[in-house]
């Protein structure tokens, strides 16, 4: 295990020839003798003193040398422990929100991006934030889409006019960004961007299907959800699967459709754009896409959770956690059988090569767990994305970085979180292992602190 020297060391009286400086205050809480995880340098500190201080770090001292405490000092000891900034889950969907946040905070997760929910559950969140301990949300809203939307998680926007106000209409209710997705028009997915950016809001999501990828991050488009758009752009049959598309969605354009109408062609499109297009991957056919992911600048939450690997694994991962939910969320989270099988050996492979291909380019990543669906559980869902960012070749270091510093940076907190470093905030997890020796040991949490209190000991 490599170590470095402490990041930061207390503060010390100084004789001046005013006298002496006041003694430091004394800190909310102090964990003693843990062993740091410095997610910038990638290293681990040998046991060291944490003293955190209304709500912030307050200093990180060689053991014993930190600000003197007093009697309202809440001491842990960390002997035999490490200290890793808390956890972002950047693809979460927030909803049932009592047991919601108790679960996001028992799994080390104090910061989630919300992408997409009902905006009276938005509403309900920030008030029991008062009252209940809550993880730190960004929050997206009601989902932007085109056609007939299938959920009330959704709004529509068919025209350039109608986006507009959709998104007037989010920023007025406070939403922190918009969520597009995959059947919106081109005009109407302009539209957006445009207001979004003079309204000085960012948007992610889906890219839609009639948008190429490379367009989409030229309008500003701030994270690819899901790979979306990229494997179809990037298909030697990409005009031909478009065209397949446009015909499945064009009769849901009537004013009225029968729901019970909407399910066949919806899953089809799906099917072509995120799996077939995969069959025919040639990035020589993507070169503007290519380009746009050598200048580092783009943000993709892959959700491997939900689309890295085959229903067998997908069930192996839910089902000793489905008991802690209700029954009607269970098919939520199983795996649906499919025949023809989506995930073939061969598309898996295809999917990795790709990853491997972008992580060179210098895509940025950021882990989301897209709970609760087929094979991520709320919570755990996001542990188990860490272990397939490692396993389709991140290291543990790099894995953990997409949940907690570059999280950070997404989110324009950098300042504030990501790391933990004298002046950010308190949001830590005290885990019996070291997460950058292996990535599974973001599982053996002990305790998680939140805005400088413990909140949690699973």
């Amino acid at each position: 295990m490599r170590t470095v020297a402490p990041a930061a060391v207390g503060l010390t009286l100084l004789a001046t020839a005013c006298g002496p400086v006041e003694p430091p205050p004394a800190p909310d809480l102090l964990i003693t003798s843990v062993r740091v995880v410095d997610v910038e340098r990638g290293l681990t500190s040998p046991p060291s003193d944490l003293s955190v201080r209304a709500g912030r770090i307050q200093s990180i001292d060689p053991p014993g040398q930190g600000p003197p405490t007093d009697s309202a000092t809440q001491v842990l000891d960390g002997d035999g422990l490490f200290a890793m900034p808390g956890l972002h889950d950047m693809h979460s969907h927030l909803w049932n929100r009592s047991q919601l946040a108790d679960t996001y905070l028992q799994n080390g997760i104090t910061s989630v991006r919300d992408m997409g929910g009902a905006q009276d559950n938005w509403a309900t969140w920030q008030a029991e934030a008062d009252s209940i301990p809550v993880p730190r949300a960004m929050n997206a809203g009601s989902i932007v889409d085109g056609l007939q939307s299938v959920s009330f998680f959704f709004t529509e926007a068919r025209s350039a006019e109608a986006a507009r106000a959709r998104v007037d209409e989010l920023q007025g209710s406070g939403a922190d960004f918009i969520k597009v997705y995959s059947r919106l028009t081109p005009e109407a997915f302009s539209a957006i961007a445009t207001r979004a950016r003079e309204l000085g809001l960012g948007f992610s999501g889906h890219v839609p299907y009639a948008v190429p990828a490379s367009r989409a991050l030229r309008e500003g488009m701030g994270s690819i959800e899901h790979f979306t758009g990229v494997a179809l752009e990037c298909s030697s049959r990409e005009s031909g699967i478009r065209r397949r598309i446009e015909e499945l969605l064009a009769p849901l354009q009537a004013d009225s459709v029968d729901a019970s109408l909407l399910s066949a062609p919806l899953q089809e499109a799906y099917r072509l754009e995120r799996w077939e297009a995969l069959d025919d991957y040639d990035p020589s056919e993507c070169a503007d896409l290519m380009q746009a992911f050598e200048s580092g600048e783009v943000w993709v939450t892959p959700t491997l959770v939900v689309a890295g690997d085959g229903p067998e694994a997908k069930l192996s991962r839910v089902e000793p956690h489905l008991s802690s939910w209700p029954e009607w969320m269970h098919g939520m989270m199983r795996p649906q059988s499919s025949e023809p099988v989506l995930e073939t050996p061969e598309r898996i492979a295809t999917l990795r090569q790709m990853f491997s291909e972008l992580d060179a380019l210098g895509v940025r990543w950021l882990a989301g767990s897209d709970a609760p669906n087929p094979g991520s559980a709320p919570g755990v869902g996001l542990h188990h994305e860490l272990e397939l960012l490692v396993d389709f070749g991140l290291t543990p270091l790099r894995a953990l970085q997409a949940a907690t510093l570059h999280a950070a940076e997404f989110e324009g907190r950098a300042d504030e979180s990501g790391s933990l470093t004298v002046g950010k905030d308190a949001d830590i997890v005290l885990s019996t292992g070291d997460p950058l020796e292996n990535i599974t040991n973001t599982q053996s949490i002990q305790a998680v602190i939140l805005r400088g209190r413990v909140v949690a000991r699973p």
